[in-house]
């Protein structure tokens, strides 16, 4: 899929609107761009660094489910009704580009074009989760973690996965931090 650069594509069409509802962020390595408790209204683009995307178990344990880099966006679009309960944590130094949620939404679904990109971009998010979950159903675990540092490979142009911990790969692989460990190993 080729993606449309959507932030040049608004600046050119609604330089106003731009310049009033988009600004930059920079945070740091480790930190937290927002938790499942904070309410926020704002979509964000990854310039620059990755960031993993996650939840918290019953025992409150964090639990990794997508890891992210440019130009991925994320956020609470606010869909699901207070369903909504992610974390998204920076696994390096990230710059970001933050548009207000009315703004994004407005635009994906008034402007033909930034539709046709958005629907393009959620089923390229939802193929790639199908395609872990396939994955972790099909192989074993040392072809499941070979299969995951290809595909961050692939999709960081940087090796994002020497930034994960261990557990963060257990999670994504669907395996224990131990096998995970102990297959890494051999």
């Amino acid at each position: 899929m080729e993606r449309l650069d959507f932030y040049k594509y608004l600046s050119q069409n609604y330089k106003e609107e731009v310049d009033k509802y988009v600004t930059g962020r920079e945070i740091g390595a480790g930190s937290y761009v927002y938790l499942p408790v904070d309410d926020f209204h704002y979509i964000f683009e990854i310039l620059e660094g990755g960031i993993k995307l996650g939840s918290y178990s019953s025992e409150g344990e964090e639990v990794v489910y997508d890891v992210l880099g440019k130009p991925d966006i994320f956020g609470n679009f606010h869909y699901l009704n207070g369903k909504f309960f992610e974390f998204a944590k920076t696994l390096t130094p990230v710059i970001l580009r933050v548009y207000e949620l009315k703004f994004f939404k407005k635009m994906i679904v008034h402007d033909p074009v930034m539709s046709e990109w958005f629907n393009q971009y959620v089923v390229d998010r939802w193929c790639r989760a199908e395609t872990r979950l396939f994955h972790i159903s099909s192989r074993n675990i040392k072809s499941r973690i070979s299969k995951l540092k290809e595909q961050l490979k692939k999709n960081h142009h940087y090796d994002i996965f020497e930034l994960l911990t261990q557990k963060d790969i257990a999670d994504l692989v669907g395996a224990s931090r131990q096998t995970v460990a102990s297959s890494m190993k051999r």
